[in-house]
């Protein structure tokens, strides 16, 4: 996800390059901030109600709720406005997991076929959501500075 003003001679004409950068960077981080709290509380909310014939193991856990949380380094692992770079036209940043970790996580995000007991699992859709989410506001702010 980037803020940047790259390709519009009008709003480039407009705007002070010093200001914006500043602005990209700090309503990025603001941003993805939230997106990365909204990402963690879909994790800890979006279980899939299904309780299990034995405690998983090392937790205890009994079942898939509230949320997908066992070990807690699903969550532990959301990237969010740490990742926020400057850049001589705006700023850039990434929400969600970095490259590398655990598989899992994706099938849990998209859901999947647990083929030894043959039963489908839903998808959390924690990271989908939330970037929706925080695009949408990024967008919303980078029009409204536009238009000061």
């Amino acid at each position: 996800m980037a803020y940047t003003i790259d390709g519009d001679r009008s709003l480039l004409d407009r705007l002070d390059q010093g200001k914006f950068n500043t602005f990209a960077k700090q309503a990025l981080e603001g941003e993805l901030a939230q997106g990365k709290a909204q990402m963690v509380n879909n994790i800890e909310t979006r279980g899939t109600g299904k309780t299990w014939h034995h405690a998983w193991k090392p937790s205890g856990r009994t079942g898939s709720t509230p949320g997908r949380d066992d070990t807690g380094l699903m969550k532990r692992s959301v990237d969010g406005p740490e990742t926020v770079t400057a850049l001589p036209n705006g700023a850039t940043g990434f929400l969600g997991w970095p490259e590398g970790s655990p598989e899992y996580f994706r099938h849990q995000e998209n859901g999947f076929r647990n083929v030894l007991i043959q039963v489908d699992v839903e998808e959390m859709h924690a990271l989908r959501d939330a970037a929706d989410e925080t695009t949408t506001e990024v967008i919303q702010s980078v029009q409204a500075y536009a238009r000061k």
